[in-house]
């Protein structure tokens, strides 16, 4: 408790005034929790750091993480709040003195948006430029084909650049007006473990650990768990877990023993992981495959679309989409439709224009090669493990 309050009243979070007689106080207390907890929570856009993580592997950029302290205490509040002073430390002198707050404070509704803002206007004052995908992840043209990279996600960055020195440029930067935490080489981010062999050129994410510490716990992964290992390194998952969460409302017994046959499938392999640097598709730039079902929902009558981008390297102007359905690369190439499509009028004329100007390419592809076959059907094991083996991934 020392630290924290000496960590405040150095940032001058607030200062001692007479307490109104109009006005109302907020209330504050001393939370003691655990920092590492089962559960994560999802960030706005995991693609961003799978995509970063590409990037990395292909150019062989540094990679370095940091931390910032007590990052909410950053935020400049422009609201008039008053606070009890905290338990324990009340001024001798002024015991009946009320807290005006200067800082935002963990807690109140205001602080995740006050720290985002202050760093957003320290960034751009700085030469830097937001994605516009995803406003967290922030870059920066140092020369003719050298960029630098910042990644945030709340308190946590990740910091790529091919040069050692720039990287040291920018933490010096950020230590001058935040609190900050040097972590070194990227080892962990989100639950995702980060390994790296340098020489061969790949980078290796999985959740092992993770899954280990939730089989320890409950015995069995939570399904909360398995969703948030989908999302982040496990793909291979996806269709059946949307299959068992449709009956998540009134599971009847023959759900809950496919939940239970679902469950034990990462708990024989959690060595595998996701692996960045190389692929079986050759022609580099990004490449996609799409599969979708029609109409296999037996309940519902609905359709189930599925899709996996990869991303080697940035330099062909043209992406590759591989589809099995023949039709749909026909009404993608060729400007005539059928009054039976007339429902998706607008979005094709958008697909049509993007390949009439060569931004994606439309290709066939085989069955047997589609490895998002495994994301909207039942496959049989020999084509399970050529789906992984096309998608990155490796057990070890």
């Amino acid at each position: 408790m020392n630290d924290e309050i000496t960590s405040l009243k150095k940032n001058h979070t607030w200062i001692l005034v007479e307490k109104p007689s109009n006005r109302r106080t907020v209330g504050c207390k001393w939370g003691f929790r655990v920092k590492e907890c089962l559960i994560a929570s999802e960030p706005r856009r995991h693609a961003s750091i799978r995509v970063l993580l590409a990037l990395i592997a292909v150019y062989d950029l540094e990679l370095d993480q940091l931390d910032v302290k007590t990052a909410f205490l950053h935020g400049r509040l422009h609201e008039e709040i008053l606070m009890t002073q905290p338990e324990g430390h009340v001024d001798s002198e002024k015991p009946n003195h009320v807290c005006l707050l200067k800082r935002s404070l963990y807690g109140l509704t205001q602080s995740p948006t006050q720290w985002y803002l202050r760093f957003v206007e320290f960034m751009l004052s700085h030469g830097y430029l937001r994605f516009s995908f995803d406003c967290c992840v922030y870059y920066k043209l140092i020369s003719s084909s050298l960029y630098i990279y910042l990644l945030l996600y709340v308190d946590d960055m990740l910091v790529a650049c091919k040069s050692r020195e720039e990287i040291e440029a920018l933490k010096n930067l950020l230590s001058s007006e935040f609190d900050m935490k040097d972590l070194g080489s990227a080892k962990k981010i989100l639950a995702m473990e980060i390994k790296r062999d340098r020489s061969k050129g790949i980078i290796f994410i999985s959740q092992e650990k993770y899954l280990k510490r939730v089989l320890e716990t409950f015995g069995i992964p939570s399904f909360s768990c398995m969703m948030y290992d989908m999302v982040l390194t496990r793909p291979d998952i996806s269709y059946a877990l949307s299959v068992v969460s449709r009956y998540m409302v009134s599971p009847g017994k023959e759900h809950w023993r496919a939940v239970k046959w679902v469950m034990r499938y990462p708990s024989g392999t959690l060595s595998h992981r996701l692996v960045y640097g190389r692929s079986e598709i050759k022609s580099e730039g990004i490449c996609g495959f799409i599969d979708s079902d029609f109409a296999w929902d037996l309940d519902r009558r609905r359709s189930l679309t599925g899709y996996l981008y990869m991303l080697d390297g940035v330099s062909q102007k043209t992406a590759n989409v591989f589809r099995e359905s023949s039709s749909v690369i026909y009404l993608s190439k060729i400007p005539a439709h059928h009054e039976k499509t007339k429902h998706i009028d607008i979005k094709l004329h958008f697909i049509r224009n993007v390949v009439s100007m060569g931004v994606v390419r439309m290709v066939k592809i085989h069955t047997d090669r589609n490895p998002a076959d495994m994301l909207t059907k039942v496959v049989i094991t020999t084509k399970f493990k050529v789906c992984l083996d096309i998608t990155g991934r490796d057990c070890y």
